[in-house]
């Protein structure tokens, strides 16, 4: 599905078991649509800055970056785009670094369907909230 009220996502983590079932997982909401996958942050960075997806799935652990560093690389350059955070640390240290990088979102891991989901359009609601209104209503003149 495409047009205006798809979520266009990116994914970006460096084991290729977890790209791929964060896209499985996302697959099954007709209004999502993968457009890419990284596995460094530099490959991330330049990827999301050529795609302009509206929300970015990333991961905080990196052989290149940083998470947290491709994060504030991203909305940097391109503050409209969503970047989700994807960490098992749980220190309010971590999740405020994320939140000065530009992050919307921690989920830490393990998370579940729902949460990614909710996140996931929570964050594209605010990074991108034209793609997620209805069309207005025409509206017709009496004669």
């Amino acid at each position: 599905m495409t047009g205006e009220s798809t979520l266009r996502i990116v994914i970006v983590d460096d084991i290729p078991e977890s790209r791929d079932n964060l896209e499985r997982l996302l697959f099954f909401e007709p209004d999502f649509q993968v457009v890419g996958k990284a596995a460094r942050g530099e490959e991330a960075i330049d990827l999301v800055l050529r795609l302009a997806p509206h929300v970015v799935l990333l991961d905080q652990t990196l052989p290149d970056l940083d998470g947290i560093e491709v994060a504030s690389a991203i909305t940097a350059r391109a503050p409209g785009i969503g970047v989700i955070l994807l960490g098992v640390e749980q220190d309010p240290e971590i999740l405020r670094r994320a939140m000065l990088a530009g992050a919307r979102e921690y989920l830490s891991k393990p998370f579940s369907y729902d949460d990614l989901i909710e996140a996931v359009r929570r964050v594209g609601r605010v990074a991108n909230p034209q793609s997620m209104m209805p069309a207005p209503a025409t509206v017709f003149a009496a004669p």
